[in-house]
């Protein structure tokens, strides 16, 4: 299982990116927090929704069949 790290910050539609371990654009994100360790991008997206974050949004190069918008 790999960790799983939210952006703090929305994006241009109000969402929150999620990212996995290893993900290139995840160093580049200042403010994060972690998702835990998950099995998958659709657990990682549930656990953000439990944090509070409305509409989280996987990365679209490490989490491509969770990335909406």
């Amino acid at each position: 299982m790999k960790e799983y790290w939210i952006n703090n910050n929305k994006g241009d539609k109000n969402e929150n990116e999620f990212h996995k371990e290893g993900c290139s654009w995840l160093e580049k994100i200042k403010s994060k927090t972690s998702l835990g360790h998950c099995a998958d991008c659709y657990e990682a997206k549930r656990k953000a929704k439990e944090k509070g974050y409305s509409k989280p949004d996987g990365c679209e190069h490490c989490c491509p069949t969770c990335h909406t918008v």
